[in-house]
């Protein structure tokens, strides 16, 4: 298979993954502190369906936001926990 607009089709990418971390960060504002959080309230029965998979790609939002100083994160009890990042 030929990719005739790769250009295109990156960003568009880009950009999806920007909408859904963005609706992640919305949800970490609403309450929710755990990646597990997060993902149960993203993904309702998907969550247990498809737990490794769901998992991998909330984590890997949650990274890229944490990466980008949207959000932090702090290790209380044996679990990271990701607030608004202070320094948005």
């Amino acid at each position: 298979m030929v990719i005739e607009n790769h250009r295109e089709l990156i960003e568009r990418r880009i950009v999806g993954a920007d909408r859904k971390a963005d609706k992640f960060l919305s949800l970490i504002d609403a309450g929710c502190s755990t990646a597990n959080e997060v993902a149960k309230r993203y993904y309702g029965v998907t969550y247990e369906r498809q737990f490794s998979l769901v998992m991998s790609e909330v984590i890997g939002h949650l990274d890229y936001l944490e990466e980008s100083g949207r959000v932090d994160k702090m290790y209380v009890n044996n679990t990271w926990c990701y607030m608004e990042s202070k320094r948005r």
